[in-house]
This record gives C-alpha cells, sequence and structure tokens, in this order.
C-alpha cells in the first residue's frame, strides 16, 4: 500500500505574521505568495521606507522580518537595526542574490546571519522561515 505523506505546517502559521521586504517586484509577488499560502499573515514592502511606515503603525506587530540585502533607499542591516528597535528580539532573514564577494562588502556572510541565497525555491524558504521561528524567544 503507497502511502501519501502530508506536507509539514509551518510551526507558527497562521499566527506567525512576516514583514516582507524586497524591490524586486516578481521576487515579492513570489515570496509573498509562497508564505501565504503556507498559512503566514504577510505585509509586504518594496523598500525601507513602506517597510518603516508599516512598522510605525502601532497595531502591526510581526513575528520575522525578511528583507533584502540591499535596497534602494538603505542597506537590509540598517532596516532591520532600526526594525529591532520597534520589535525587540525579531529574528531578521536575509536575501540576497550578489556573489560573496559583494556580501562580504557589506558585512555580511551566511555565517554571520541567516541568509538565504537568490532565486530560491519555496521549500527551501518555508524551511528557513520554520526554522527561524521555532528558535525566535516567545515575545
Amino acid at each position: 500500500m503507497r502511502r501519501t505523506r502530508a506536507p509539514k505546517s509551518p510551526a507558527k502559521a497562521p499566527h506567525a505574521s512576516i514583514l516582507l521586504v524586497d524591490d524586486d517586484g516578481a521576487v515579492l509577488r513570489f515570496l509573498k505568495l509562497t508564505l501565504e499560502l503556507a498559512g503566514y499573515t504577510v505585509r509586504a514592502a518594496a523598500t525601507a521606507s513602506e517597510a518603516l511606515a508599516i512598522a510605525r503603525n502601532r497595531e502591526v506587530a510581526v513575528d520575522l522580518v525578511i528583507t533584502d540585502v540591499m535596497l534602494p533607499d538603505a542597506r537590509g542591516s540598517v532596516l532591520a537595526a532600526d526594525l529591532q528597535r520597534r520589535w525587540p528580539g525579531v529574528p531578521v532573514l536575509y536575501t540576497s542574490g550578489y556573489a560573496n564577494s559583494t556580501l562580504l562588502e557589506t558585512g555580511m556572510s551566511q555565517d554571520t546571519v541567516p541568509l538565504l541565497r537568490k532565486p530560491t525555491n519555496g521549500q527551501t524558504l518555508l524551511t528557513t522561515v520554520r526554522e527561524l521561528l521555532d528558535d525566535a524567544p516567545a515575545q
């Protein structure tokens, strides 16, 4: 008899809320749709300014920030620091399509921060998100 294995659902979904920031519209749509189909609540922004505007809304709380390393109006690390002042302890997952040498110039590497290389697939995204949320301290 053939057994069908049910797909794993995200650990803290559907209650987990994610702020997603990427200036590439196609990437933003893919990541957002993948996360929403897995049960996450996603707020999306194309720039650091848009992400900070979302963060200023006192009714918004997020469990995870996913941001591109390089945005048109800020580095992802600068945005993450601003957002962590708003939401202390919120985990941050960085995404990048840049080569390792470019990342090192920004002070980042996969050894120092959670980094998802682009392009990525939905399963890798969901596995990484789940691991970060499972490891995050309760807020």
